[in-house]
């Protein structure tokens, strides 16, 4: 997490003052009895000496009834077996050498048995493993200048459709007259070998000058494989994109009940921000997140970063801590509810689904044992229609 000295706080959040976005609502277009996410459940996932309770990727693989987190200390890709919380298996992978992957940058896709990709964001380099550790190919992007590169991990995930690899692209600092033309995605033709950069980013990018931090310009991704949607969330749009072929084939406006339009840093778009200005504007700026499919029911799940005050940037007991919405929307992309979710209780970025419902990691320090790893299982509080 970026830190900001304490004495230059006064001077960055005056400068923020009227820029902060929390808790006034707005209309919204929401189901007339709007169900709510509440905990149902608690699940553990028991760490020994050598795991962590947080890393920088995680996924679910339901076909092993497995939860997979990367060992970033020991390369290794940790396997807990979902019904009892015990590690069933590992997965070591070289750092060095011909086929080493790095140290750092890590995210990975299980696709299969035979089929692990590690992505290396510093190096833009893909990585194809069996579930031996044994390595069978892999591909480097070749880029020139201030190109997109890799931006995988956590909320942002590589994912596997119809025989091609999509790769979270993200920009790299540049203003460009047209930002738009700002690429979100690599695609990796696996049969090839050959990378293309894919999915522009929207119309509302050109309307500001969105900070030095590139928090902003995240795009996020949920994979709809019964419909064959690829489905986009932006960090300052309202709306979501709905994919099919890569064709944009849908918008739908998808609002916050507990913030309006995400405003710009500065209206200037050839101006340099400065990354701590930057960063107190991003933290002080209710913004959309991660989105989610649920294809146990059939639901999407649209999560919202609310902004913090003044007060609590600067209180070093919260700082950048945020409370959070989670917004439930039905197959046709109407609002069925927005539950809000106090701060310093979770890992807003460590989430999966299974048909249990949405997981939602518990923040480390507040565990009770620490050679555990703690999730709520969140449910609706009223059956779908």
């Amino acid at each position: 997490m970026k830190y900001i000295p304490n004495l230059l706080l006064p001077i960055l959040l005056l400068a923020f003052a009227c820029n902060n976005n929390t808790g006034e609502k707005s209309d919204n277009d929401v189901t007339e009895d709007p169900l709510e996410l509440v905990a149902s459940a608690e699940k553990i996932f028991h760490l020994n000496d050598s795991t962590a309770p947080t890393s920088t990727c995680f996924q679910f693989v339901p076909e092993l009834n497995d939860y997979l987190m990367l060992n970033e200390f020991t390369n290794e890709i940790i396997f807990y077996d979902y019904d009892n919380g015990s590690i069933v298996n590992k997965i070591h992978f070289p750092a060095q050498g011909p086929n080493g992957i790095g140290k750092k940058g890590l995210s990975f896709l299980y696709a299969n048995k035979d089929s692990i990709f590690i992505s290396n964001s510093w190096t833009n380099k893909i990585f194809l493993f069996d579930e031996k550790g044994i390595y069978k190919n892999s591909y480097l992007l070749e880029r020139e200048g201030l190109e997109e590169g890799f931006m995988t991990g956590k909320d942002n995930l590589m994912f596997l459709m119809n025989g091609t690899l999509y790769i979270p692209a993200g920009m790299t600092g540049a203003l460009l007259d047209d930002n738009t033309a700002l690429k979100n995605f690599y695609k990796l033709d696996l049969t090839t070998g050959n990378f293309s950069k894919e999915y522009n980013r929207p119309d509302i990018y050109n309307n500001g000058n969105w900070g030095a931090n590139c928090m902003m310009d995240f795009s996020y991704s949920a994979v709809n494989r019964k419909d064959d949607f690829i489905i986009r969330s932006f960090p300052i749009d309202a709306n979501i994109y709905v994919y099919q072929n890569d064709q944009l084939i849908e918008k739908h406006q998808v609002k916050s009940q507990f913030f309006d339009a995400v405003p710009p840093m500065s209206m200037n778009r050839d101006k340099v921000m400065d990354w701590k200005e930057s960063v107190v504007y991003d933290y002080s700026t209710s913004h959309y997140y991660n989105i989610i499919y649920d294809e146990y029911r059939d639901v999407y799940y649209r999560l919202t970063l609310l902004g913090n005050t003044i007060d609590e940037i600067s209180n070093p007991e919260i700082q950048y801590d945020q409370e959070f919405t989670i917004m439930v929307l039905d197959d046709k992309f109407k609002v069925l509810g927005e539950t809000k979710f106090q701060r310093n209780k979770y890992l807003v970025y460590n989430t999966f689904v299974n048909e249990n419902g949405l997981h939602i990691q518990l923040n480390p320090k507040n565990y009770t044992d620490e050679n555990q790893m703690e999730f709520e299982v969140l449910s609706f509080t009223r059956n779908l229609l």
